[in-house]
């Protein structure tokens, strides 16, 4: 993360199945990351334990942008708990006054989940 708290492509390791939530796969904000693995979009409402046993990694939005609000953070997070989920969880979000604040909330949420909040990676609040 930059000073500015931006952030700049991301290179995880690859081989790893993700799941997107409340995000076009194919966004601006997601494929800067650079994932190097296959991507595929989901909804919290619907998504199962069986759907998650090979993703280790998922991706969702504080605040979604493609106007779907139940598939925020925080419902992809309580979903994703729900169901066992044992990977890491990003969450992209725009520029944030306090996003230390905000991430210590969400990680309070996922319960001992490794959980990475990457704010200035979404347009400000007012393009969403």
């Amino acid at each position: 993360m930059n000073e500015d708290n931006t952030t700049s492509a991301v290179r995880p390791n690859a081989g790893v199945g993700t799941l997107v939530f409340g995000l076009s796969a194919q966004s601006d904000a997601v494929l800067r990351l650079d994932l190097g693995a296959p991507v595929q979009q989901a909804d919290c409402r619907s998504i199962t334990a069986a759907q998650l046993t090979d993703i280790t990694r998922t991706i969702c939005a504080l605040f979604p942008t493609q106007g779907d609000r139940q598939n925020d953070a925080v419902s992809v997070i309580e979903s994703l708990c729900h169901l066992g989920y044992r990977g890491e969880i990003w969450v992209l979000a725009p520029p944030l006054l306090r996003p230390k604040m905000v991430e210590s909330e969400l990680r309070g949420l996922a319960k001992g989940l490794t959980l990475r909040l990457m704010a200035g990676h979404l347009p400000p609040l007012s393009e969403i």
